[in-house]
C-alpha cells in the first residue's frame, strides 16, 4: 500500500453526498470536484445502549446529515497506515456549511 494514490480526477459534481471511510491509502485526491449538492445527506449510524445491549440506530433524529463525511481512515495499531491528505482543491464553500 505504500505510495498508493487514489485519484478521482473525472469527478466534478455530486448530487448526493461524498462518504470517505475506511480508506487506508496516504493520498486521496478529488481535485476536480467543485460541488457537492447534498440533495441526499449521509446520516451515520449511532450506537446506543438499550437494556445492556449495544444497538445501532440511524442518526436521523440526532443529525440532519452530512454532504461530506470523512471518518475512520487510519489504523490505530499503526502510525504508517492511514490517509494523510485529502485533496479537495477545487471545492468551494457555498450554501449551508
Amino acid at each position: 500500500m505504500k505510495g498508493i494514490l487514489f485519484s478521482f480526477f473525472f469527478l466534478t459534481q455530486v448530487t448526493g453526498y461524498v462518504l470517505i471511510a475506511n480508506v487506508f491509502v496516504k493520498n486521496v485526491t478529488l481535485t476536480s470536484l467543485t460541488l457537492i449538492r447534498g440533495d441526499t445527506l449521509f446520516k451515520p449510524p449511532v450506537q446506543v445502549r438499550i437494556n445492556g445491549t449495544n444497538t445501532t440506530r440511524n442518526a436521523q433524529k440526532q443529525s440532519k446529515g452530512y454532504a461530506l463525511f470523512v471518518s475512520l481512515n487510519f489504523k490505530a495499531s499503526s502510525n504508517a497506515i492511514g490517509m494523510r491528505l485529502l485533496g479537495l482543491s477545487s471545492l468551494t464553500g457555498r450554501g449551508n456549511l
